[in-house]
Order: C-alpha cells, then sequence, then structure tokens
C-alpha cells in the first residue's frame, strides 16, 4: 500500500452488530438502520470528495465489528451467543455483512475510489488476528463490488495494534492499557486457542447465563463503585436479588477459575507477528486482571464482600461474649474503625475501570518512545483532547449509537441529526500539516 500522497480520516468504535442483554428486536433494527445511513453516507461523502486531490487512507482505530456481542439465528430463529471458534466468527462476520450492507457496499465503492483503508485491532475485534477472518472480510467485499477485478482488495490492511507514520502520527485502540481489556488471556475452545479478555468473558458469560443482569445500566457500570452496585441490587424486585446473587456467584467463580487456571500453567497468549514498536511499548501496557488472583477477587468487590462478612461475625461474637460492658464497648468501636480503615484502603487499591485517565497516563509514557507530534486513541467512547508544547493527544471517541430506549430513525425533513460522531481529518504531505477535528451526522454536514 505505497502511496506518495494522501491524507487521513480517523474514526473509532463502530461496534457493528452490537446487541445488548435484553434488547428487543425492534431496537435492534432501528440501530441497524441508524449506522448504515450515518457511517454509510459518510463513507460515500468521501468517497466523492477528496482534500487536495489526494486519495484518503481510513484508519479505523478498533471495535469495527463487536465479534463480542453478535448473536446467530438458530433453526427455530430464536439467537444465541455461539462459542468463541474462528467458524463461528466467520459466521458472525457474514451476519453483520448481510445485517449492515450499505455500509460494506460503500466501503467497496470508497476502495474501488482508489482510496485506502487500515484497521487497526480492537478490543472488541481480537478476531481479526485470525487469518480466516481476515480472509472472509475480503471475500465479502469483493462479492459486493460485482466486479472480477480483485486489486483494489490491496489496500484494505490489518494492523494487530497501531498505526504509525514516524514524525506524523501514532494511532493505537488503547486496549492493552486497560487491565479489564487487555487481550492477553489465553482460553483453550473446541481445540482452539484464542486471546481474550476479562470483561470479553463476563459479557459473553453474561449473555450466555447471566439473565438477571439485563436490567443493568452499563452504559454507567464504569463510573459505579461498590455502593452503587449494592443500591441497584436493593432496589430491584426480591425475586430478581436472589437470581442476581446467584449468577454473580456463578460468575464470580467463573472467572475466578479461569485466573487459577492460567496463575498455576504460566500460559502465555499465542504467537503473533509483532510490530517494530511493539517491545519498546511493551513496559507501557497494563497486565491484565487475569495475571493476579488478588486482583481478579477485587474485580467482583470479593475483598469487600469478604470484609463486611468478616465485620459481621467479629460485631457478634464481641456483643454476645461474656466480657463486660466496657470492654465490649471499646473492642465493637475497635473493630468498627478497624472495618471503615481496611475498607477505604481496598476501595482505594480498587483496579478502576475507568479507562480515560489510563489512556492519559499511558499516552504520557508512550510519547517518549514514538517520535510523533499526534498520538490518537479511542477505546473509552469519551472524546478527549489534550495539547501541549510537544505532543498533541486525541481521543476520537465512539460511532455508536446513544444509549436511548427508542431511538428515532433520521428524517430529512426535519434536518435534526439524532446524533454526530467525531472524526479526525489529517492531512499529510512529507511532514504533518494539519489535525482537524470534524463531527458527521447523516445529513453530511462537518462541524
Amino acid at each position: 500500500m505505497c502511496r506518495n500522497n494522501y491524507n487521513l480520516l480517523v474514526v473509532s468504535d463502530l461496534h457493528l452488530g452490537q446487541r445488548k442483554p435484553g434488547e428487543s428486536a425492534e431496537s435492534i433494527q432501528k440501530k441497524r438502520e441508524v449506522i448504515s445511513l450515518h457511517f454509510g453516507s459518510f463513507l460515500q461523502h468521501y468517497t466523492k470528495n477528496r482534500k487536495d486531490g489526494d486519495p484518503w487512507k481510513l484508519i479505523i482505530n478498533g471495535d469495527f465489528i463487536d465479534f463480542m456481542r453478535i448473536h446467530l439465528p438458530l433453526i427455530d430463529v430464536a439467537e444465541h451467543l455461539p462459542e468463541h471458534t474462528k467458524k463461528n466468527a466467520v459466521r458472525q462476520l457474514r451476519v453483520v455483512c448481510r445485517t449492515h450492507k450499505p455500509i460494506f457496499v460503500a466501503l467497496t465503492r470508497f476502495l474501488k475510489a482508489g482510496n485506502s483503508v487500515v484497521v487497526v485491532t480492537g478490543n472488541h475485534d481480537a478476531e481479526w488476528e485470525w487469518r480466516e477472518v481476515r480472509t472472509e472480510f475480503k471475500k465479502i467485499l469483493w462479492n459486493l463490488s460485482r466486479s472480477s477485478e480483485v486489486h483494489f482488495l490491496s489496500h484494505l490492511e490489518f494492523v494487530d495494534r497501531y498505526y504509525y507514520e514516524p514524525g506524523k502520527v501514532f494511532i493505537e485502540h488503547g486496549h492493552f492499557y486497560d487491565p479489564y481489556c487487555n487481550c492477553q488471556m489465553k482460553i483453550n475452545s473446541k481445540n482452539e486457542s484464542y486471546v481474550t479478555s476479562f470483561s470479553h468473558e463476563v459479557t459473553r458469560y453474561q449473555y450466555k447465563q447471566g439473565k438477571a443482569f439485563n436490567s443493568l445500566p452499563l452504559h454507567k457500570f464504569d463510573q459505579w463503585g461498590f455502593l452503587d452496585i449494592i443500591l441497584w441490587v436493593l432496589s430491584r424486585p426480591l425475586s430478581e436479588i436472589k437470581a442476581i446473587i446467584v449468577q454473580y456467584i456463578k460468575m464470580a467463580t467463573f472467572l475466578i477459575l479461569i485466573s487459577i487456571r492460567n496463575f498455576f500453567t504460566r500460559s502465555k497468549p499465542p504467537k503473533r507477528e509483532r510490530q517494530p514498536l511493539t517491545p519498546r511499548l511493551d513496559h507501557v501496557v497494563r497486565p491484565p486482571l487475569h495475571t493476579s488472583l488478588f486482583r481478579t477477587v477485587q474485580a467482583f468487590y470479593l475483598d469487600r464482600i469478604f470484609l463486611l462478612f468478616t465485620f459481621a461475625f467479629s460485631f457478634t461474637f464481641v456483643l454476645v461474649s461474656s466480657w463486660t460492658q466496657g470492654i465490649r464497648l471499646w473492642s465493637s468501636l475497635g473493630v468498627l474503625v478497624g472495618v471503615v480503615f481496611l475498607f477505604l484502603i481496598l476501595t482505594r487499591i480498587h483496579p478502576s475501570t475507568q479507562s480515560t485517565p489510563m489512556l492519559r497516563k499511558a499516552v504520557s509514557l508512550i510519547s517518549k518512545e514514538v517520535q510523533s507530534p499526534v498520538l490518537v486513541m479511542a477505546h473509552s467512547h469519551e472524546f478527549d483532547m489534550i495539547e501541549n508544547q510537544d505532543v498533541t493527544y486525541i481521543n476520537v471517541g465512539h460511532w455508536t449509537v446513544p444509549h436511548k430506549k427508542h431511538i428515532p430513525i433520521l428524517n430529512p425533513s426535519k434536518k435534526e441529526p439524532s446524533f454526530s460522531s467525531p472524526y479526525l481529518m489529517i492531512q499529510l504531505e512529507k511532514t504533518l500539516q494539519s489535525v482537524e477535528v470534524h463531527h458527521w451526522d447523516y445529513f453530511g454536514e462537518l462541524w
């Protein structure tokens, strides 16, 4: 993919095929229509319009396809989340390309117009590591082109971790700096080894067996703490609380056993081709949670739950003891102070679920390893921009449909977009020329 002159477009986190727990078929269909119109119109616009006559190189910075949440239809028309295998990943890809056909038709035309596309692997589409999935994707685009020509597929590139142009721009999804989403957990399924993450396995378990968590507001969960979760559980009906507790225990046991097995086997992720900069960035990577049994226990708040049970037992023991009233009073006070102190410590050292601070910290370290005035990431779904004297950091946000119960289909007559999505336009020549932040809506308005 050698081009002397081109300009970059950077988008991220489309999560095509995403289906949330308990989501209705009507909501899913509306989201498909909205994102197909939304991103499809973006591709159509830039297929027809170039900047200074130079072709575009579109960087899809991770989580393009949401393999983590793509259900497959069964014979009875019901749907299920399949086992994690190469064969099922290919089937999931076919489902997404069929249900979001306008996007992939537009992507094919974008490539045939002389532009190029780079797909960066994210934590929701780690399946791109499988050659069979990449090959199937190219085959699908070729079939959609309705042409015998295949040369345009040489303009499609997959990268495992980052896109880098020395002295110009460094682009990475960012999940390697989030211990919950670092895809370095090795799992064996149907004689196939694959890499996954802590959050991936939690999500898959929740979809397959944890129906009690369907009412959990996932878009708020990253900002929640232990007390927020307790209050949410207590707000549910009594019958639902029982189901939540049972499923919570099963899910925690499942992940802890995985952590124990990985600890004793000292398993490593399958070997893959490493990009040149990867060894220099490894010291910035946050170890995935499964590498520490204690941190796995922390992730499920079992440390604080155990502490509360210990407090209840100790307090009851003091109250029923034959000690004098004064000793019981001071002992109770000592237990209370000790528990509060330990609770605050455990809260402070709890592995944070907020990815924005993690990415900012990672960028400060990465900037010392790469020669680039612009660092671009995503993953957090939050647009972020920090400028200093040497480096500009931009988190390009996401393109997913907002969390709403009823998603209105865009109506051109009203000319009011349901939502807009950020993207970057980076002009390149021999050196970096400019970086512009734009927003896109269905009507092609740039702001």
